[in-house]
């Protein structure tokens, strides 16, 4: 188990996750992830709902739930003013479109958060590391800190309040080519689930679980593998901890081993990511262009969250897998609106 002082016991709540599903079926040693959470609820609401927030706020909301928008606009508000909540507000900056409605966005985050949450891809290589270390020691289980979400570099005290960093430089071109890659994206989502119809989802989570090391092999063949020479960002990060493994054992190899191993299944984001992918893809789902953000926000930020809101499709994604039990997280959408509100209302 892991080991925290009294005092961090106050502080915090740590649990334990492992992809049964995934270790029945393929006989693999069984490993665990202690993944801690911090003592306030963690609110998790997806870009949709933040920016119906917002709009209601400014009179410019047309969405039949404006009503409770606007309620739930002052909850959160007011939770996060007293420390009952931390919430990462998910504005996702590519989302949002002209550099105009990103001012007006940021400037209203503004006014209630403070601190940086970290963006997905930083989170993902954190993880990474504490699995990969893990491995190399050869043990059972590993943990992981709420430290891996947030830039502790601007921290001011335990687990302030949160907010994703977001850029206003984003400009048209930028946009027009993010769009134009979401709906091409959309399209080969929607060319796969066609093709995959008739797979069973437990083959599709195994393809899906396995696509790092797919996409590993494939950069390999560009590089050297020595220490020195080794390029290859997705391990760039982690050759410092090569001092733990064998004498004369080679990067890409150690690597390779990783990606193939029950520690790189049982990493959270991992888990999560291909889960939705494979229901995306044998479940009959119909593409969104927004899919690929809100699996890539989802995948990191969900072992940490304790209420989910997000729109009706993603929600009924998520209570469509394991994930809601696995991580202990309660969901919502509109369906469930006055539901949300009157959790929130007990918070305070």
């Amino acid at each position: 188990m892991v080991n925290k002082t009294e005092t961090e016991k106050d502080l915090t709540k740590w649990y334990w996750f492992s992809p049964q599903e995934y270790f029945q079926k393929k006989n693999a040693a069984e490993i665990s992830a202690c993944i801690e959470r911090p003592n306030v609820p963690v609110v998790f609401l997806d870009s949709f709902c933040t920016y119906e927030m917002i709009k209601e706020k400014k009179g410019k909301s047309t969405n039949s739930h404006k009503l409770q928008f606007g309620r739930l606009r002052e909850l959160i508000t007011e939770l996060i003013k007293k420390g009952k909540i931390l919430s990462p507000l998910c504005i996702q900056e590519k989302e949002i479109g002209s550099p105009e409605k990103q001012h007006e966005i940021v400037d209203s985050l503004m006014a209630f958060t403070n601190i940086d949450f970290l963006t997905p891809s930083i989170v993902q290589n954190n993880m990474e590391q504490y699995a990969f270390l893990s491995f190399l020691k050869n043990a059972n289980w590993f943990s992981i800190p709420f430290s891996v979400v947030m830039n502790t570099e601007s921290m001011e005290g335990s687990y302030p309040n949160y907010r994703v960093h977001i850029s206003t430089n984003i400009n048209q071109d930028e946009h027009k080519a993010e769009e134009k890659s979401k709906k091409e994206t959309v399209e080969q989502l929607a060319a796969l689930s066609e093709s995959r119809a008739k797979v069973k989802y437990i083959d599709q989570l195994e393809a899906e679980l396995s696509g790092d090391l797919q996409a590993f092999e494939i950069q390999e063949k560009k590089y050297y593998s020595s220490y020195y020479q080794w390029k290859c960002n997705q391990i760039e990060n982690l050759l410092h901890l090569i001092r733990y493994a064998p004498d004369n054992s080679e990067p890409a190899q150690i690597y390779k081993k990783f990606l193939k191993s029950s520690h790189h299944t049982t990493i959270p984001y991992v888990w999560i990511r291909s889960v939705l992918w494979a229901k995306h893809i044998t479940g009959h789902y119909k593409p969104k262009k927004s899919d690929p953000n809100d699996n890539a926000w989802a995948s990191v930020y969900l072992p940490f969250t304790d209420y989910c809101f997000a729109d009706k499709a993603f929600a009924d994604l998520i209570k469509r897998t394991s994930l809601e039990k696995q991580f202990n997280t309660k969901v919502f959408s509109v369906k469930q609106f006055d539901q949300f509100l009157t959790e929130l209302e007990n918070m305070l």
